[in-house]
């Protein structure tokens, strides 16, 4: 489990060969941003990735005692990412592993509660 002070506004993504569509990826984003500002960085995301097949899942909440908000949203596209739409941004080789497993809830609330 994360202290509530550890917990910092960014970015992780990860991708996958999409089992839909073989032309595409499925691209996992987890952003971490106040209320302002993550529905902007959603934007960014579908900016560089537009068009997108679908919209498989979109999971939110918010994280107790800060003022941030967790976003996870999953989708399907042919497109690549051509820069951050972050300041802080990385690469996480395990976020499709937890998204599709089913137990992501159980999985987000050990991490932030």
């Amino acid at each position: 489990m994360l202290s509530q002070a550890k917990i910092k506004r960014q970015v992780r993504y990860d991708c996958e060969r999409s089992e839909d569509y073989p032309e595409a990826a499925t691209w996992y984003f987890e952003i971490i941003e106040d209320s302002k500002t993550i529905g902007e960085v959603e934007r960014k995301i579908y900016k560089q990735l537009f068009p997108t097949f679908n919209d498989r899942e979109k999971v939110e909440f918010v994280i107790k005692k800060t003022p941030l908000r967790y976003r996870l949203v999953v989708f399907d596209s042919g497109r690549n990412l051509r820069g951050k739409v972050h300041p802080i941004m990385r690469r996480d080789e395990n976020l499709h592993v937890v998204a599709k497993s089913g137990n992501l809830e159980v999985f987000l609330a050990r991490r932030f509660s």
